[in-house]
């Protein structure tokens, strides 16, 4: 009985230090992912304000480009 009790601890103990291990570098990487991925949506965004036309240069009725010649999204006739 004492002996598993021994070689349990002698198991656990360096296994739970290096799981701290572990889960610590993965903490430091998800965090460090985090701070990138919020930098890198800043810098898109400073870079979508600047590129931004002023109020005055744009049309007042707004067109749709993107689906023009998509025949899933052709305008709804009048019958």
């Amino acid at each position: 009985g004492l002996l598993c009790s021994a070689f349990g601890l002698i198991v656990g103990i360096p296994s739970l230090f290096f799981y701290n291990v572990f889960v610590g570098s993965i903490s430091r990487l998800v965090h460090n992912l985090e701070v990138t991925t919020e930098d890198f949506f800043m810098l898109l965004k400073d870079s979508e304000i600047e590129q931004k036309t002023p109020a005055s240069t744009k049309s007042k009725k707004p067109t749709r480009t993107v689906f023009a010649e998509d025949e899933f999204f052709e305008p709804k006739s009048d019958e």
